[in-house]
C-alpha cells in the first residue's frame, strides 16, 4: 500500500514527535528525509545555512485522513535569524574557496605530467 506525506518540517526531532504521536494514536508512520540540492544526508552541511532539506512524516493511504486529524492544524514555529549562522557560512565559503584554490594549483601542476 503507498505511502502519503501528512507533514513536512525542517527539523528531524519534530518529525520525529509527530511520527511518535502517530503511532501512539494506532498509526504506522515513518520519517523521510528529502534533499532540497539532491545531497545525501550525511554529506549534507546542517547548520551552515544551505538549508540541508526537509523531513517528510508518511502514513499508509488508508490512514492519511486519521493522521491529518490527529495532528490537527498547526501554526508554523518561528525560527530566529541568527548572526552566528551567516558567519559559519561565511567562515565555511571562505574556506571552500580556499581549499579549491590549492588544488587548483596542485592540479595545474600535476596535469602535465599526467599526460606525458
Amino acid at each position: 500500500m503507498p505511502d502519503v506525506e501528512v507533514e513536512v518540517t525542517s527539523d528531524e526531532i519534530e518529525a520525529e514527535i509527530l511520527r511518535g504521536r502517530l503511532e501512539a494514536e494506532g498509526i504506522p508512520a515513518r520519517v523521510a528525509y528529502r534533499s532540497q540540492i539532491g545531497m545525501p544526508r550525511g554529506w549534507s552541511p546542517g547548520g551552515l545555512g544551505f538549508g540541508i532539506g526537509s523531513f517528510s512524516v508518511r502514513v499508509p493511504e488508508a490512514y492519511a485522513d486519521q493522521a491529518r486529524e490527529v495532528l490537527g492544524p498547526r501554526e508554523p514555529v518561528p525560527v530566529p535569524a541568527t548572526t552566528r549562522s551567516k558567519v559559519v557560512t561565511l567562515i565555511a565559503m571562505v574556506m571552500l574557496i580556499g581549499f579549491l584554490i590549492t588544488n587548483a594549483a596542485y592540479l595545474v601542476q600535476v596535469l602535465p605530467e599526467l599526460f606525458r
